[in-house]
């Protein structure tokens, strides 16, 4: 789901003062310097047998981490992709040719979200047959911290990351000593 908050309305100021906290678009808006300028946010929930954590990303640090870090172009497979089921099919989007930004993901059955371009990907796929798509990829080797609303989205992805990995460490042999080498807990004290 894509939220989109353009900062011309004065009157999300009152809003936000009533109900602090509440989206964090607004709380992003309170912080804007610039009151011309566009925010949006892509929701993505994260569903586990256990409950789910719903992220919300930032798409203009989004597009900002692409530019600035210069991240080759990528081909992901449709199978690949954990695509947002409740995507609107907008056939005109065929015509948007900017490429996709995707987010390699911890802990779902499929390693890849869309944070930017999942209208552009459903009509590909939907009408086009597409199976394969080109786009940025963003990696956790990245500087991520940016593109999350909130610090306990960023460290719960961090967790999921760390998690898997410990598993495929243990798959690989890793000592004990190597396996605590790469916790957050080691790397935050060393």
């Amino acid at each position: 789901m894509v939220n989109v908050l353009k900062i011309k309305d004065y009157q999300l100021k009152k809003w936000i003062k009533m109900y602090p906290n509440t989206n964090p678009l607004f709380f992003r808006y309170g912080k804007a310097q610039d009151l011309e300028k566009t925010l949006e946010m892509y929701k993505f929930q994260y569903i586990t047998r256990y409950g789910q954590f719903i992220y919300h990303f930032d798409v203009e640090m989004v597009n900002n981490l692409v530019r600035e870090q210069k991240l080759p172009l990528e081909k992901i497979q449709l199978d690949d992709l954990a695509l947002d089921l409740s995507t609107k099919l907008i056939k005109s989007k065929l015509d948007d040719k900017r490429f996709p930004i995707f987010l390699r993901f911890y802990g779902l059955d499929k390693p890849y979200i869309c944070l930017d371009g999942n209208k552009r990907i459903q009509a590909r796929a939907t009408l086009n047959n597409e199976n394969v798509f080109k786009g940025f990829v963003i990696y956790p080797t990245e500087v991520i911290n940016s593109i999350f609303f909130t610090e306990v989205e960023l460290l719960f992805f961090v967790f999921n990351f760390e998690c898997v990995n410990l598993i495929y460490g243990l798959q690989d042999g890793w000592t004990e000593k190597e396996l605590w080498e790469f916790t957050q807990a080691y790397l935050k004290d060393s």
